[in-house]
């Protein structure tokens, strides 16, 4: 997909595959804001000199947000839980190592914190970093002009909004609140479980 590509995403099978995957199941705002999210968390990387897989950063930036949309969101637990949980079985059914996948579910799991989580790996800062530039802003006069520019290549249109209103579906639930304020420890049983359980494809 060229769109991939002009979010500086790698040009390989899995990311290809992943982004088909996010391109059906999200509306054109919620697909733009994983663009730009990856867009402004690669050019953070790239201007303060943050290496990270390449790939790994791709895959939590596409699938960030799934769990905010059917069939993957469930009530009963933070979407966070549900987007990492898609993006496990997506790349275990395709060969991923587990020391590889679990960094790719923390970044998804706390990129809510208001901090980036370095500690987590560089994917898990950058997420965050990348996330929140585009929502809120946050961050932008570290890359004057990157936030316009991200917005010029793939439009917003009112994604403020609608995330605004995902965001408060997920804070009215206590359950679901304190899964996005303090997420360790309160993830589904067997939720890091790495182990392949399906077929295994070659990436």
């Amino acid at each position: 997909m060229d769109v991939l590509l002009r979010a500086q995403m790698p040009d390989t099978r899995v990311v290809a595959e992943a982004g088909a995957l996010a391109r059906a199941a999200f509306d054109d705002r919620l697909f733009h804001h994983t663009l730009r999210t990856h867009f402004l968390a690669l050019r953070y990387a790239e201007r303060f000199g943050v290496h990270c897989d390449r790939e790994q950063l791709a895959l939590a930036c596409l699938f960030h947000d799934l769990g905010l949309v059917a069939p993957r969101y469930r009530a009963d637990r933070a979407f966070t839980y549900s987007s990492s949980a898609a993006m496990r079985d997506f790349l275990l059914q395709r060969g991923w190592a587990g020391e590889r996948v679990r960094p790719a579910m923390e970044a998804i799991d706390f990129h809510m914190q208001l901090l980036p989580r370095w500690e987590l790996g560089e994917t898990a800062g950058l997420l965050q970093v990348g996330a929140w530039m585009d929502v809120t802003g946050l961050r932008s006069w570290r890359l004057p002009g990157a936030v316009k520019q991200a917005r010029a290549q793939f439009r917003r249109g009112s994604f403020f909004w609608q995330f605004s209103v995902c965001l408060t579906g997920q804070l009215i639930s206590p359950k679901r609140a304190l899964g996005l304020s303090a997420p360790r420890g309160r993830e589904p049983e067997g939720h890091y479980c790495c182990e392949a359980h399906a077929p295994r494809i070659a990436a």
